[in-house]
C-alpha cells in the first residue's frame, strides 16, 4: 500500500479547529481563568504554521481503546505512518483518547501519550488530542479489554464512545469524568507539542442530541480550570445545526435567537449557557495538502521545526 492509499486510512480531512474557545469559571471553581478574547484567539492563530492534518488511528488499532492500551500501543507503526503523513505535507494530527483506558490505567495512558508526542515531534507534527466523543458505531459499551476484530467493509465497525454514552447524562459519574479531563489537561496543558484541546468530538452523535450539551459545557469549565496554555475547542456534528452555525462563525447566539432558531428541543437554555463559553472566529484551514494559500504553505520536504517541549510535562 503506497502512502497516498494509507493516507485514506487517516481520514485525511482535518477536523476544523474553529470554535477556539475558553470557559468562564465553572460553578464552584472561582479561580478558573477567563475565556480567551477574540483578539487573543487571533493572536494564537496567527502565531501558528499553516495547520494541515488528519484524524489519525494506527492501522493496527481498531479503535482508540486499542490504540492506547499498554498491551496494544504500537509505537513502531505510529512512527512509520507519521513519517508518511509528514511526507504527504501534514504537520498536525488529531487523535482520540478514551476515558475507559485512562480509568483502567491512567499512568500508562499518559506515558503512551508522551511517547506518541515524542514520535510526532520527531516528524515535525503537532498533536490535537480529543477527550470525549459521542460516536459509538460499534453499538456497545467501551471497555479497556482486548478489542474485537474489525468487520470487513464496515466503516469504523468497532468504534466506541468516550465515555460510555450512559455516563454522559449520569451526573453521579461526572466526578470521574472531571478527574479525567483535569488529569490530562493538567499534565499536558503546557506541552508545546499539543497544539490545542478538542474536548468533545461530535457532541450529540449516536442519537444523543442535546442531552450531551451539559457535559460539553462542564468539560470546558474543567479544562479551563486546569490552566492550559493551548486553546480549547469542540468538534461539530451535523445533527446540531444551530450550534454548528455558531461554532463555524456564520452566526451568533443573538442572531439565532432573533431568528427564533436558537433552541434545542424547544429549550434555549443551552444556547444561553454556551454563550459565555465560545469565542468564535473564522480562520482558514487546508483540507488537502497543497491547497493552501501560497503565503501559508509548508514547502514540500521541509520539516516544521517545533520549539523544544516544556521541561516538565506536568502542571506545576
Amino acid at each position: 500500500m503506497n502512502p497516498l492509499q494509507r493516507a485514506s486510512l487517516f481520514r485525511v480531512i482535518f477536523h476544523l479547529l474553529l470554535p477556539l474557545a475558553a470557559a468562564t469559571a465553572h460553578a464552584g471553581t472561582a479561580a478558573a481563568p477567563e475565556r480567551w478574547s477574540a483578539h487573543r484567539a487571533w493572536e494564537w492563530y496567527n502565531s501558528q504554521p499553516w495547520l494541515v492534518g488528519c484524524n489519525y488511528l494506527p492501522s493496527t488499532a481498531v479503535n482508540d481503546v486499542e490504540m492506547w492500551r499498554d498491551e496494544t500501543f504500537d509505537a513502531k507503526t505510529i512512527d512509520r505512518e507519521l513519517s508518511w503523513a509528514r511526507a504527504l505535507g501534514f504537520n498536525t494530527v488529531r487523535v482520540f483518547l478514551n476515558f475507559v483506558v485512562w480509568e483502567a490505567e491512567p499512568e500508562r495512558l499518559k506515558e503512551n501519550f508522551r511517547h506518541f508526542l515524542k514520535i510526532a515531534h520527531k516528524h515535525g507534527i503537532l498533536t490535537l488530542p480529543i477527550l470525549f466523543d459521542d460516536c459509538n458505531f460499534a453499538g456497545r459499551v467501551a471497555v479497556a479489554e482486548p478489542q474485537p476484530h474489525p468487520v470487513p467493509g464496515v466503516h469504523n465497525s468497532q468504534w466506541v464512545s468516550s465515555p460510555p454514552l450512559a455516563l454522559v447524562t449520569n451526573r453521579a459519574a461526572w466526578p470521574r469524568l472531571e478527574r479525567y479531563v483535569r488529569d490530562l489537561v493538567g499534565t499536558f496543558g503546557k506541552d508545546q507539542r499539543v497544539v490545542a484541546w478538542d474536548l468533545y468530538n461530535e457532541p450529540g452523535n449516536s442519537g444523543m442530541g442535546s442531552r450531551s450539551l451539559p457535559l460539553l459545557e462542564a468539560a470546558f469549565g474543567w479544562a479551563r480550570s486546569a490552566g492550559p496554555r493551548q486553546p480549547i475547542t469542540a468538534g461539530i456534528w451535523s445533527g446540531m445545526d444551530d450550534l454548528n452555525r455558531v461554532m463555524l462563525g456564520v452566526a451568533t447566539f443573538d442572531s439565532l435567537a432573533q431568528e427564533g432558531k436558537a433552541r434545542f428541543d424547544g429549550d434555549r437554555t443551552a444556547i444561553y449557557k454556551l454563550r459565555d463559553l465560545m469565542v468564535t472566529f473564522t480562520p482558514d484551514f487546508e483540507f488537502i495538502p497543497g491547497s493552501a494559500r501560497e503565503r501559508r504553505q509548508v514547502p514540500p520536504g521541509r520539516p516544521f521545526v517545533l520549539p523544544d517541549p516544556a521541561p516538565a510535562l506536568s502542571a506545576e
